[in-house]
């Protein structure tokens, strides 16, 4: 099986009722593109690098498969590994399964080839996949990608609802092992003499941005509501550089947020003479 992410990727989104949600996307164990041990070492870099990302902790891990492809021992495999990782109650405790192509479920129940519901579906299931349902304490989720806009919500809706549910029973999860991990935005800090939540709210500024631009450059152009919004997005770029003024010896993570500050304040105002003309 070949991931998708080959290295930890960091996105940010704020949900409708404000809350900043985080997330943070990493490869694979069994990725195919190189030896077991290079999968391994390759998965421990980015979980390394969620913990770098978020120093506060993490809420849940989310863990996706494929609806549809052979459930093997190596899977079991990945749930062992991920036991002596985190402890043994890492997958009880803090994992959601997720499991993608949905519309190949929906097609198979069209076409009388399945009866009942997904979650009847699982409780039928045999061998390693039932060991990894009882493992996530039948915290699932079928997403199918193809369906309209609204089934998209929903099907996210109930993703968070789940998560929420969580929170109100579980900590952030933090581990020892990755104490060394959790230190690492400290020496940035102790380079650019700025603190961890500064940090931490650069990068999620960053992401934010980068959204709304998007956003704001699908609509129509030349409303004075367009130019305003393009001007607030110019002063929150421009805020983030001013945080790095001064800084002779930007390294590492904060040379790569000025330089990131840098593109994505250049793009604000071209998009934005573009859209006036």
């Amino acid at each position: 099986m070949v991931s998708a992410t080959i290295e930890g990727q960091r996105e940010v989104s704020q949900l409708p009722d404000a809350r900043i949600l985080r997330v943070v996307d990493t490869p694979g164990l069994q990725d195919t593109r190189g030896t077991k041990e290079e999968g391994e070492a390759m998965f421990m870099k980015a979980i390394k690098e969620a913990f770098v990302m978020n120093p506060e902790g993490l809420y849940v891990s989310l863990i996706v498969i494929c609806f549809g492809r052979r459930f093997t021992e190596e899977d079991l495999n990945i749930m062992d590994y991920l036991r002596k990782l985190f402890g043994d109650q890492f997958m009880e405790t803090y994992c959601i399964l997720i499991m993608t192509r949905g519309d190949e479920f929906k097609t198979m129940k069209e076409d009388e080839e399945l009866d009942g519901t997904f979650l009847e579906w699982c409780k039928a299931q045999e061998g390693e996949l039932k060991t990894m349902f009882q493992k996530v304490k039948g915290r699932f989720i079928l997403f199918n990608n193809f369906e309209n806009e609204d089934v998209l919500k929903s099907q996210r809706k109930e993703l968070l609802d789940i998560i929420d549910a969580k929170m109100l029973i579980t900590r952030r999860y933090t581990h020892a092992k990755f104490q060394k991990a959790l230190q690492e935005p400290e020496n940035l800090i102790a380079q650019g003499k700025i603190s961890a939540i500064t940090l931490l709210e650069i990068q999620d500024e960053i992401s934010l941005i980068s959204q709304e631009t998007d956003r704001i450059g699908r609509e129509e152009k030349g409303t004075d509501a367009k130019i305003t919004a393009f001007r607030d997005l110019k002063r929150r770029t421009q805020q983030n550089l001013q945080i790095f003024e001064g800084e002779k010896d930007k390294k590492g993570g904060l040379s790569n947020l000025c330089k990131l500050s840098n593109e994505q304040k250049l793009q604000v105002e071209k998009i934005g003479r573009t859209r006036r003309t």
